[in-house]
Formats: C-alpha cells, sequence, structure tokens
C-alpha cells in the first residue's frame, strides 16, 4: 500500500523538495530538506529536528495558522487557554517517549518512516478534540492529549496521523482526488471507517487507509480481536468508495485518479489476504 511503502513515500519526498526548493537533497538532509519545502509551499512554521520528532506546546504563529485556516476556533485559544501547564507538558513527554519506544519494539522501520515524514507533533488543550492532521500543514501532527492516554494510545495516533500525512503527500505528488468541488456532494458522500458516519469522500478515502494501517498495528501488538473490529467497516467504506467511483465516472466525472484507484485496490488485497509480511516487507528503506 502507497502509505506504508518506505520507497514510494522516499520518492514523494524527493520530489516535494525538488519542487519547491529546486535541488535534489541528500540522504543525510532529506527530512530537513522536507520540512523546509512543505513550510515554504504552505506558508507554515512546522520545526523539526535532523532525526526526530520535535514535540511542542507554544508555537504562536502555527496555532495562528491553523486559527487562519479553521482548524482551531479563535474561541479555542483565547488567553492562552490551549497552553498545556508544564505538569501536563511533562506527562505528555513521558508517554510520548514511551509511545515511541512501542513503535520501534513493534516495527523499527515504521516507526523510523513516520519519523522521517513528521516533522513536529504540537500538543495543546482543545475542547471535545484528539487531534488531527491537515492537508494545509502537511509534516505536522497536532494533539489535545487525554489525562488517561496510555503510551498504546499514543502510537495508535502517531500510527493514524502518519497515514494521514502519507496520504496528503502522495495526493500532492502523484494525484489521488482530481476535482476538489466533487468532495461533498450528496452523492459522494461515504461512511467513515473511523466515525461511522456518512463523510466526504476525500475524508472517507482517508478514513479507509488509515483503516487498513490501523488493521496492521494492531495485528502488530497481538490485539486480534481489534482487527476483526476494522475489518468490516473497511470492507463497507472500500465498497462504497467503489460504488461511487464507478457512478461519477459513469456521468464523465472522475472522483478518483487512477492512482487513486490502484490504492483502493491494494487496501482491498490486503484486507482479503492479511498479508502483513509484506506490509513489513514494504517498510523497509531501500538505502
Amino acid at each position: 500500500m502507497h502509505f506504508l511503502n518506505s520507497e514510494h513515500i522516499s520518492s514523494n519526498i524527493r520530489a516535494a523538495v525538488t519542487y519547491f526548493l529546486g535541488y535534489e537533497p541528500s540522504i543525510s538532509e532529506l527530512k530537513t530538506a522536507y520540512i523546509h519545502a512543505l513550510n515554504k509551499a504552505q506558508s507554515s512554521t512546522i520545526q523539526t529536528l535532523k532525526d526526530d520528532i520535535y514535540l511542542e506546546f507554544n508555537n504562536q504563529r502555527l496555532v495562528d495558522l491553523l486559527v487562519r485556516r479553521d482548524v482551531f476556533s479563535s474561541e479555542d485559544v483565547t488567553h492562552n487557554k490551549h497552553i498545556l501547564t508544564l505538569e501536563q507538558q511533562n506527562i505528555v513527554r513521558s508517554k510520548f517517549r514511551a509511545a515511541r519506544e512501542i513503535l520501534k519494539n513493534l516495527n523499527p522501520n515504521l516507526h523510523d518512516l513516520i519519523t522521517m515524514c513528521v516533522g513536529s507533533v504540537a500538543c495543546y488543550h482543545i475542547t471535545c478534540r484528539d487531534g488531527g492532521t491537515v492537508s494545509c500543514c502537511i509534516g505536522l501532527i497536532w494533539l489535545s492529549p487525554g489525562r488517561y492516554w496510555q503510551p498504546e494510545f499514543y502510537a495508535e495516533l502517531l500510527v493514524h496521523e502518519f497515514v494521514h500525512n502519507s496520504v496528503f503527500l502522495d495526493d500532492m505528488v502523484n494525484g489521488i482526488m482530481p476535482n476538489i468541488h466533487l468532495l461533498n456532494r450528496e452523492d459522494a458522500l461515504v461512511t467513515s471507517v473511523i466515525r461511522k458516519t456518512r463523510r466526504g469522500y476525500d475524508k472517507s478515502y482517508h478514513s479507509v487507509c488509515v483503516g487498513a494501517a490501523l488493521i496492521y498495528f494492531h495485528h502488530l501488538l497481538g490485539n486480534e480481536a481489534e482487527v476483526e473490529s476494522f475489518i468490516p467497516p473497511v470492507q463497507r467504506t472500500l465498497r462504497e468508495l467503489e460504488e461511487r467511483d464507478f457512478e461519477f465516472r459513469s456521468k464523465g466525472e472522475d472522483i478518483l485518479t487512477d492512482n487513486g484507484r490502484k490504492i483502493l485496490r491494494e487496501i482491498k488485497q490486503f484486507v482479503e489476504t492479511r498479508d502483513y509480511d509484506s506490509v513489513s516487507s514494504a517498510l523497509k528503506p531501500t538505502h
């Protein structure tokens, strides 16, 4: 699956850097060059570390951008109420480190790929929300950590939000959904794997990619009951995505590119075969 394929993602990262910065980056500078390229393209201020993820709690310029892009409301950040206390920040740091260790132990290649693609994880208190990734800030994950979140849940969220980043990047470089005006039409709505409600085509497309990745993640954890809980909703969303695509094509409109359709076929094959070894193989770096 493209969004869990190290070679494919690395190629996309190199393409983005070359396009936005005008040069081919070396391996040693690839991540910093990538985040620089994204900041230039998005007018964002995502911070990063050369070989690590930057964990941050108070980047005012980034918060202002997320308010302007309607990710946060002005009310969410009034009087700095979104800023975690020092005690809360220390708790998050501890659990975040533990989550990273979980990922390293499960599959170090998955951990390293997430580290390559994510510049920073920004943690704030945003009422009634867990976090997210948005197309206007590729390279960023934002979280609103719950008091009782355990490291395993942080690890799951890192996988979840990494996949969004990977799919956004693939859409930017290779194209997945070419006609954004179609995505939220009533006849384009599809049941989301995650929320179990009918959502815009793009959101449900992302959800099926996340669902497939979480099947793999929970298999690595040995949590087969959780794996089985994901299979029916993933299959349903796949079916609806393909049905909507067929309906639009029959009317002479493309809601997906051939690349977008190929990704759905890859997910469908994975769900049918449960070929976890092929996913692990695709996660291995090629250099």
